[in-house]
């Protein structure tokens, strides 16, 4: 596993404890850049709406307004919500090898996305 893996995997695990506060602790991220690229992914999980992704956009495009309402309700269920934020959090952990994540972000996530990529690929990163 290589340090970007290990990061991605810290990340995860912050996330799926609920942890992410710890992203700060020097102990847990030593550089900086480390730090700012895990403040980025926590608090992208931390607002993930499945139904603002470009997925769902791609699922409900050229449906009716009551169908997108009726699939809209159903991802916000709680088993449903659950499971989508259990598949961000994996696409957090494949950044490193999948582009998964940019569809179950609305389009400008891919901004930070970006930022995070940029950060993790700095020389001292």
């Amino acid at each position: 596993m290589n340090s970007r893996q290990l990061f991605l995997s810290k990340v995860a695990v912050l996330i799926r404890a609920g942890d992410g506060e710890l992203f700060e602790d020097k102990a847990v991220f030593a550089l900086v850049e480390e730090r700012n690229a895990a403040r980025i992914l926590i608090q992208l999980a931390r607002n993930y709406d499945y139904t603002k992704s470009m997925e769902f956009a791609a699922l409900v495009e050229g449906r009716s307004d009551a169908y997108a309402k009726a699939l809209e309700r159903r991802f916000q269920e709680p088993v449903s919500r659950a499971k989508k934020n259990t598949e961000f959090v994996e696409a957090i952990k494949a950044l490193d090898t999948s582009e998964q994540i940019f569809d179950l972000l609305p389009k400008e996530g891919a901004i930070y996305v970006e930022e995070v990529r940029a950060l993790l690929l700095r020389p001292n990163a």
